[in-house]
């Protein structure tokens, strides 16, 4: 009898505890929410929270582009090795496009010597990236040699880079903590992308915000 109460208490604790954990998970949730939607308030963008089966996240909407940062559960089906959750934050505009080129500043790789291996590499970001629009993009040197050790840049034509690649732009990529975002502008506009981050401290949204507005200052 003794056994089964002392069982019947670990099952009640053990309940309680995990009530309390979930409540206070829900309740850090809605106060970030709450946080990014007074950024937003605050700097006079539009706010939409999303809540989907699946997905959450939120948007935020200026005059000339949009921001979102979504969670994507993949579904039950995942590979067992594999994570089932994904997620992303994106900039986009349409505002900033370049017909029939290519402009793409990504993450530089490390240790990798020049020669046919590292146009390999950079032959495989283009296609993944730019797909078969990417034809005729090659590496350009611009910004500080520092800048260059960070981040690789391709385009069609050096003169797209420079008017695009501002200084503050360079400055908040130089700055950037964590996963490194991709830019790249196309005839169908602007799109940065950090793959893998859900973007909720207000800071770091301002950030990635003032990135993306810092492009379409060439506009």
């Amino acid at each position: 009898m003794e056994d089964l109460t002392t069982s019947l208490i670990v099952i009640a604790c053990t309940a309680l505890a995990i009530g309390l954990i979930f409540f206070l998970t829900q309740r850090a949730k809605r106060q970030k929410m709450a946080q990014i939607q007074a950024l937003a308030v605050q700097q006079g963008w539009g706010f939409e929270q999303v809540r989907q089966k699946l997905i959450s996240g939120y948007r935020l909407i200026g005059k000339n582009w949009m921001m979102e940062s979504m969670i994507i559960a993949q579904g039950a089906d995942v590979e067992p090795h594999l994570s089932n959750i994904h997620s992303y934050s994106t900039f986009t505009s349409e505002a900033l496009t370049l017909l029939g080129r290519n402009l793409l500043i990504g993450p530089a790789e490390k240790d990798v010597q020049l020669g046919g291996f590292g146009k390999l590499l950079q032959q495989k970001v283009i296609e993944k990236f730019l797909g078969p629009s990417g034809v005729g993009v090659h590496p350009v040197q611009a910004g500080s040699s520092t800048f260059l050790q960070k981040y690789l840049i391709l385009a069609n034509e050096e003169t797209d880079v420079r008017r695009i690649l501002s200084p503050k732009s360079e400055a908040i990529l130089m700055g950037w903590q964590g996963t490194q975002p991709v830019v790249k502008v196309t005839g169908s506009g602007l799109e940065m992308r950090v793959e893998g981050v859900y973007l909720e401290a207000p800071e770091d949204i301002q950030k990635f915000v003032d990135l993306g507005i810092s492009f379409l200052s060439a506009v």
